[in-house]
């Protein structure tokens, strides 16, 4: 080899020896490496859609999220903006939050921030609100302690605490209950 093909060899090691130590000066802090894999996180998943099938294959429910992450220690999973779609024979039963936390145990689903439930009906959709609603999966019961809204067509109802079968469409409004109603 010529004596400039060795100049240029030793000055490429050099830039690649200076650029590792650059790195290595910036990516450590306290002699450790600032990169540590979040250990209390058991997964993370991101753009969520996922499909639940009955015993006899039918689609029984969706879950979409644009992040459902799940907690290693305690098995509880948090997704954030969450839609549940439950298909049925008068239309989809649609759920919407902000966010939701799903027990360990998959069976039910705690509903936070802005939530909104809306039921097809023959009539005519029915929308449930509120701040804080759980959803129990397997009876596809809903309940809450706060303050709830109901309306649809020519009704419009509030009160604290509910419980409503989702399957039945029935709703029980627990206290202070005020309602309108306007014939059609």
């Amino acid at each position: 080899m010529r004596g400039k093909t060795w100049i240029g060899i030793v000055i490429f090691l050099l830039l690649a020896l200076a650029t590792r130590w650059i790195q290595y000066t910036h990516d450590t802090q306290d002699g450790e490496d600032s990169f540590q894999i979040d250990t209390r996180l058991d997964y993370a998943l991101t753009e969520l859609d996922s499909r639940t099938y009955d015993e006899q294959g039918r689609l029984a429910a969706m879950l979409q999220s644009p992040m459902l992450v799940q907690d290693a220690d305690t098995g509880v999973g948090r997704a954030s903006r969450p839609l549940i779609r439950l298909p049925g024979a008068d239309g989809e039963t649609r759920l919407l939050a902000e966010a939701a936390d799903i027990n360990a145990e998959k069976t039910e689903i705690q509903l936070a921030g802005a939530v909104e439930i809306r039921l097809p009906q023959p009539e005519g959709e029915v929308q449930i609100s509120g701040e804080e609603i759980a959803f129990h999966i397997p009876s596809e019961v809903i309940r809450s302690e706060q303050p709830i809204e109901i309306t649809g067509p020519g009704i419009h109802l509030t009160g604290i605490g509910l419980e409503a079968d989702l399957r039945t469409r029935r709703y029980r409004l627990m206290r202070q209950i005020r309602g309108r109603y306007e014939n059609r």
